[in-house]
């Protein structure tokens, strides 16, 4: 895995958070599951929204979640990654290891590895599938 994550802080929004609650403000539906279009994160300002479509990944790190963007911005986020996860329901979204979900729409080329793959995104990212994740994501893609 390539350790392009390093932050710029001219391209990165840093987030506070007063609550970890995530709503949903438009949503789409396939069948009888209704999907979230968006994704609506609380800030002490207000209500931040990212359009699912522009998101490439989000990814954990130790205390915060990163939400990276097409183009080079990025969002900092202090709802952990676990609770993002869980309320997050979009067929867009896949978990491709532990710290990372991925836009599907944003892959770009998939590898194989020995260790499970390595999705190359659109922004030319690469991130490691591990391969306990890897046949769900084959099935996706």
């Amino acid at each position: 895995m390539s350790n392009n994550h390093q932050i710029n802080t001219q391209e990165t929004k840093v987030i506070s958070f007063q609550s970890a609650a995530i709503s949903k403000d438009q949503t789409f539906q396939r069948g009888k599951k209704e999907f979230y279009k968006q994704l609506s994160l609380p800030s002490t300002e207000g209500l931040e929204l990212f359009s699912l479509p522009e998101v490439v990944y989000i990814n954990a790190l130790s205390n915060c979640t990163v939400i990276q963007l097409t183009g080079s911005s990025k969002m900092i986020v202090s709802v952990s990654f676990s609770e993002i996860e869980k309320r997050l329901k979009s067929p867009l979204m896949i978990k491709v290891n532990p710290r990372y979900l991925v836009n599907i729409n944003k892959i770009k080329r998939y590898v194989k590895t020995k260790e499970g793959g390595l999705l190359i995104m659109t922004n030319e990212e690469h991130i490691s599938v591990h391969f306990s994740y890897s046949k769900l994501l084959l099935n996706r893609i």
